[in-house]
């Protein structure tokens, strides 16, 4: 019960803090990761590429996940995390957004994703890791 919790916890604090491709990409990776073992393969290549891909993706996952108990289920009640640049109040609306954009913008695919992109660089600048390795 406590290992499911625990696993409850993190998924909880992962949708806080993992922009939505990443964690796509992580959820096909898993699988992958979980065949691996299953067909006895630990020590393959593959195995160890596709745990480097997860740790990868679990650098910035830190934070704080509330729960509450009530009837045996527990209920996440709130989530919160420093690492997290997924949701800014000042972010969330486009008058805020610094970036000269117009509402014709949203309907294009680039400058919506352009959105999650800048989010990752600028976290990447604040820890001090080159932008490109």
């Amino acid at each position: 019960m406590v290992a499911l919790l625990s696993f409850d916890r993190r998924i909880s604090l992962e949708g806080t803090v993992l922009d939505s491709k990443v964690r796509s990409i992580r959820d096909r990776l898993s699988q992958d990761w979980s065949a691996a073992i299953y067909n006895g393969m630990y020590f393959s290549p593959e195995r160890e590429l596709v745990e480097h891909a997860i740790k990868f993706s679990q650098r910035q996952v830190e934070g704080k996940v509330n729960l509450v108990a009530y009837k045996g289920c527990a209920y996440v009640v709130g989530r919160s995390s420093e690492t997290s640049n997924l949701y800014s109040a000042d972010g969330s609306s486009m008058d805020t957004l610094d970036m000269n954009w117009t509402s014709q913008d949203t309907s294009g695919f680039i400058a919506i994703q352009a959105i999650r992109l800048e989010k990752y660089g600028a976290r990447k600048i604040k820890d001090g890791e080159p932008l490109v390795r």
